[in-house]
């Protein structure tokens, strides 16, 4: 089922795809709910929570934002400091997991999305909801 979902919601982005810059998105036909995500902003937890709410919740891939695609759905995004990112990012992915060594992390700053400031990672005037993780309480 979430397989026929993606396939069809990539088949109707294609048709109008082409400029501007691309989003990591996740939704959910059933929810009417369209998420920007971020690499560490809680993104596990979150998508495992609506997931639990909404199992067609699907990640759909990166994408260009088609305003008219997602009328009637919410869109929102989890933000977080990015300077407090990049520090678990290169805890998770040099020191931990050593899956990166301290070059290829400096390599990849501002190209791989955990890397990536988060104002680049979604579509602020397309956004119903941006949530900043650094002030709640």
């Amino acid at each position: 089922m979430k397989e026929i979902l993606i396939r069809k919601l990539k088949k109707r982005i294609s048709l109008m795809i082409g400029r501007g810059p691309k989003y990591l998105i996740y939704y959910s036909l059933k929810g009417k709910l369209m998420w920007y995500m971020i690499p560490k902003a809680g993104s596990r937890t979150i998508r495992c929570h609506i997931e639990q709410q909404y199992p067609d919740f699907v990640f759909v891939g990166e994408i260009p934002v088609v305003p008219f695609l997602w009328r009637g759905y919410t869109t929102f995004t989890v933000i977080k400091d990015d300077e407090d990112r990049y520090n678990s990012t290169w805890r998770d992915k040099v020191v931990n997991r050593k899956v990166w060594s301290n070059e290829e992390f400096q390599k990849k700053m501002g190209i791989d999305p955990h890397l990536t400031p988060c104002s680049r990672l979604y579509c602020a005037g397309f956004c119903d909801y941006i949530v900043d993780i650094g002030n709640l309480s």
